[in-house]
């Protein structure tokens, strides 16, 4: 795999040293046996800045250069995965959500 630009930079942006990493990282995170997973998720709301909006003519008319964060949420997701067992079917698992929170963004 090939991520370089098509500027066409001499080194790619990501190498597949890089690119394999995170998955051999997220794996030993997960077992066989403990079909189970917690699901962190971070999300902002956003809206332009005070004197962010490029007005001059040109092609970046309009053009948002700043953001203020008008607000944040933190969750919580406790996954189970199960598998569904049909005769004559190839084997489907399914996500089961045993907890959901919305945590304190301080």
């Amino acid at each position: 795999m090939n991520l370089t630009p098509a500027g066409g930079l001499k080194y790619p942006l990501i190498t597949d040293e890089m690119y394999e990493r995170i998955p051999q990282q997220v794996l030993s995170l997960l077992n066989n046996d403990e079909p189970y997973v917690v699901i962190y998720a971070f999300g902002q709301a956003l809206r332009p800045a005070e004197n962010s909006i490029v007005k001059t003519p040109g092609p970046f008319r309009g053009l948002c250069t700043n953001y203020q964060v008008t607000g944040e949420v933190v969750t919580k997701t406790a996954v189970r995965v199960e598998e569904i067992r049909q005769e004559k079917q190839p084997l489907k698992y399914k996500a089961v959500v045993e907890s959901y929170s919305q945590l304190p963004t301080d």
